[in-house]
Formats: structure tokens, C-alpha cells, sequence
């Protein structure tokens, strides 16, 4: 019998990290929430978060045929024993049950770090409407930074039929779009991705093919061939699946891009703090120069790139405008608390309820911003006088400007589909109180902080527009109609 000769082909792609990445390790020693790390103690991406995310592109059948599957069917057969009077005991008497399986023709590796990195904290807390904490409701987390490299590869054995030899197999088929697929941006890893986090992007792309119908030699270089090595069986392919890259969220998202402005100072606050540094003897102040130093109290959440850019998590924006859609629908009699659930997601650990956003809102990075540093003090309300111990620092960033993006995720079975004139309603007006200053982001907004200018707004596929007075609220309101009924028609299509 003669074997059908085949070809082993490797892919290596560079993922850049676009956004924080937190992937639990189910850990809480430094955090709340550990991220998953090797044994060297540096954070990774596994290959079952990787396979996930690539199955969600197909139908189901067809995810099985190439990622495989495993599939237990039968019952555990029951007799009755009478062993006294008195008691019947159910014996179990033995199992009758088959497995089903198939290995996955895709082979997929883990994500490794390449390069520097840098782990910080992010701290999380349910508000009330009157931006007060919840009480029990405070946590923080691990995440990775942006701007992290991760090396992955996949892996691929495709049969050649004779007389097929150039043709392309519906296996490399389907590992092609996942590559175009990495290539739009429009992946996300982890934990809280409606929130912005865990967007990766692949950068570049290699690929290495050994085709065993040719020639004996071949066989000894796939047997030299080291998979992690910058070795000259690799070629670069990023242009070429650049080439054939469709808008993936197209057919599932709206896409929603808000340009912004300062109009005032933004404080977020960053609750989780470095360890202290010991101070040397000869630096250490007298107390009569501790008036001089003022230690700064609180600091703007920051990203770590070389300009310490301040930043609003998605976090930040999903709570600011989740409240000010409820506080609109209680002002219009309308106010149904399953709708904000449904649209902003719920977790529930003592009903066991949970639901994901069907709003994603992705983090706004603050650029050009100047820092400004403030003291404050609090003064007792019947004397006047300044309270004993309440002098302090503030640090915030004024004259920054940025993009939200916003992603409204289309499901089957979406609320949307009975709500949408309403859910379109108030997040038109909430874009128009973003800009008009009514809806304020973030910590001090009682003090003016948190304010923004909405410069431009981009829905969908049509073109960007200048928000001018208030007659902008119908335009905004019948352009996410608009290309909302694009993205049913499309994705039913």
C-alpha cells in the first residue's frame, strides 16, 4: 500500500500587545487575580486561550472537524439490592458509556514573551450613583502591560493527492484566515475583553513548508530544522495575508470612534501603589522642612511607555455610561433594570446569574497632555478653619486629547432586537451630554474634573462628522439606525 505523500507546514507569528492583558492563573498571592506565568515567573498566553479564540471564527461542525473534539455518551446503569428489610442500597453495577473523539489537525502553541515587559496593577470597584463604593466591592488585578511582543506558532500536516501537488487544501484554507484573522486587530485574550483588555495584533508572519513528495533532502532539513531558530527556512507572508484581510467585526460589531478633547482635568485614580523605597539617612529631611514636601496623595492612572501617558480603562467609561443610561431611563419612566443588564453585562455570584456586555469599550490613551500638580486641604465646615492633618497633593493631566472606541456586539438572540429604538435613543444622548459636558469621567467631577469635547464622530462605514449644537442628536441617532441595519443585514447574509 502506498502512502499519500504530505507536507509539513509550520507558521510563527509575532502578536503585539495593544492593550493591558490579564489571564488568570487562579492564584491570588500578589492580587486579587494572578496572571498566568511560566516557571521563569514571566506571564504567557496557552495555546487553549489561543485554540478558543480561533474556533469562534468557524461553525461549529467545522470547528470540531479541525480542532477536534471529545464526545462521551452512555448512562451509568443502576440495579436495586435488597440487602435487609429495611433498607434498599442502590448498587452502582457497572457503566456503559462511549467515548468519541477526534484530534485537532491544527496544532497550536503556546504564546511566549519575547522581550521586555512589565507587570503592574489595576484595581476594580463597583460605584453606586453617587460614585460611592459598594461596600465588599473592591478588588484588584494583575495584568501585563502594552506594547508586550508574544512569539506563537501553529502547526499543519496537509496530505498532497497526486496531480494535486500545487493546489491549496481546505486545511491551509482555514489556518489562513485565522493568520488574516490575528492580522486585523481584532482579536482579544483574556479576561475583560469588553472592557478593552487583551487586544493583540499580529505584526509579522513566517512561514516554513516541507514538502516530502519532492525530494529525500527535504525530509533531512525538516529533521535539522529548529522551530524556535531565525533560521532561512522561515519566509515572511505578513504582506501577502495583508493583502486578503476583511473587516472581521464588520459582520458582528458596530464601531463606534468618539475623537476627544479636554475641557478640564481628568483624574482617575491609581489605587494600587510600588513598594516603598528605603530612603538613605543623609536624604531624609528635619521636621522643620516637612512643610517644604508635601508627599503627592493620589496619581493619575498611568500606561508604562516612555511618556507615562495617563489613560481611562474601559472599565471607567462602561460605568460612566451605564449610569447615565439609567439615570436617563428614570427620568423618561422607562427604566427597566433587565435592559441595563442585558446591554452592560451582569455578574451575579449568589443567583449565579451572569451575562456579557454587549458593549465593548475599548481604553482611551490621553495624548499631549501637561501634568499639573495641586494642593488641597479640607476646611471644617462650621469654623472655617483648615482641618488638623488634611493637607495634601494632587496629581491630574490637562489639554490631552484621545479616541473611544466603541463596539456594540451583535448576537442572535439579543435583547437588541426588541429595544434597539430605545438603546439607540439614550446612547445617542449620552454622546451629546459627553459633549456638552453633562456625563464627567472619572474621580472630583463635583469640582469640574472629567469633562471632554467630542471633535468628531465616526458609526460604521460612514464618513466622520462634527457634532454642532444640539441638532446633532437626530443625525447621531439615525446613522447608528442606519449602519446597525447594515451590520443584520450582512451578517444574515
Amino acid at each position: 500500500m502506498t502512502r499519500t505523500p504530505c507536507k509539513k507546514i509550520y507558521y510563527k507569528v509575532e502578536l503585539l500587545l495593544e492593550s493591558p492583558l490579564t489571564i488568570g492563573s487562579g492564584r491570588d498571592i500578589a492580587t486579587d487575580q494572578d496572571i498566568i506565568k511560566n516557571r521563569n515567573g514571566e506571564p504567557y498566553i496557552p495555546a487553549t486561550a489561543l485554540t478558543g479564540i480561533y474556533r469562534t471564527l468557524f461553525e461549529e461542525e467545522k470547528a470540531k472537524q479541525y480542532f477536534g473534539y471529545v464526545k462521551i455518551e452512555g448512562e451509568v446503569k443502576e440495579e436495586k439490592n435488597l440487602q435487609k428489610e429495611t433498607e434498599m442500597v442502590l448498587q452502582k453495577d457497572r457503566n456503559e458509556f462511549t467515548r468519541k473523539s477526534k484530534n485537532s489537525e491544527i496544532i497550536v502553541y503556546d504564546g511566549s514573551l519575547l522581550g521586555e515587559f512589565y507587570l503592574s496593577q489595576r484595581d476594580g470597584v463597583t460605584l453606586d450613583e453617587w460614585k460611592t463604593a459598594k461596600k465588599g466591592s473592591k478588588f484588584n488585578f494583575e495584568i501585563l502591560e502594552t506594547n508586550a511582543h508574544f512569539i506563537t506558532f501553529l502547526e499543519i500536516t496537509e496530505k498532497v493527492p497526486k496531480g494535486e501537488e500545487n493546489g491549496k487544501s481546505e486545511l491551509k484554507t482555514v489556518v489562513e484566515q485565522i493568520l488574516r484573522f490575528l492580522r486585523s486587530g481584532t482579536i482579544h485574550l483574556g479576561a475583560r475583553t469588553t472592557r478593552g483588555y487583551g487586544k493583540v495584533k499580529a505584526e509579522h508572519i513566517w512561514k516554513a513548508e516541507f514538502d516530502f513528495s519532492k525530494t529525500e533532502e527535504v525530509m533531512k532539513r525538516w529533521l535539522d530544522f529548529n522551530l524556535y531558530a531565525n533560521t532561512s527556512e522561515w519566509n515572511e507572508i505578513t504582506e501577502e495575508i495583508t493583502k486578503e484581510i476583511t473587516n472581521f467585526s464588520q459582520k458582528s460589531f458596530l464601531r463606534i470612534s468618539l475623537k476627544l478633547k479636554q475641557k478640564s482635568g481628568i483624574f482617575i485614580r491609581k489605587y494600587a501603589t510600588d513598594k516603598k523605597m528605603e530612603v538613605p539617612e543623609e536624604q531624609k529631611m528635619e521636621k522643620s522642612d516637612l512643610s517644604k514636601e508635601i508627599q503627592v496623595g493620589s496619581e493619575q492612572l498611568t500606561l508604562h511607555d516612555t511618556n507615562r501617558s495617563p489613560v481611562i480603562p474601559g472599565s471607567s467609561w462602561a460605568g460612566a455610561f451605564r449610569h447615565h443610561l439609567k439615570r436617563l431611563m428614570k427620568e423618561g419612566d422607562i427604566y427597566e433594570s433587565q435592559l441595563i443588564e442585558q446591554w452592560f453585562g451582569i455578574v451575579n455570584k449568589k443567583k449565579k446569574i451572569s451575562k456579557k456586555s454587549l458593549i465593548v469599550f475599548h481604553e482611551t490613551v490621553l495624548r499631549g497632555t501637561k501634568e499639573k500638580t495641586i494642593t488641597r486641604n479640607a476646611i471644617d465646615r462650621f469654623s472655617g478653619a483648615v482641618v488638623d492633618g488634611a493637607l495634601f497633593k494632587e496629581k491630574f493631566c490637562i489639554d490631552g486629547h484621545g479616541n473611544l472606541e466603541i463596539l456594540i456586539r451583535k448576537e442572535k438572540e439579543s435583547i437588541l432586537k426588541q429595544k434597539e429604538t430605545i438603546f439607540f435613543q439614550l446612547l445617542s444622548a449620552t454622546i451629546m451630554d459627553l459633549h456638552n459636558g453633562i456625563l464627567a469621567i472619572g474621580g472630583v467631577t463635583a469640582s469640574g474634573r472629567g469633562l471632554f469635547e467630542v471633535e468628531s464622530i465616526t458609526i460604521g462605514k460612514a464618513e466622520a462628522f462634527m457634532i454642532e449644537g444640539d441638532s446633532s442628536y437626530q443625525k447621531v441617532y439615525q446613522i447608528l439606525q442606519e449602519e446597525w441595519k447594515k451590520i443584520l443585514v450582512d451578517s444574515e447574509g
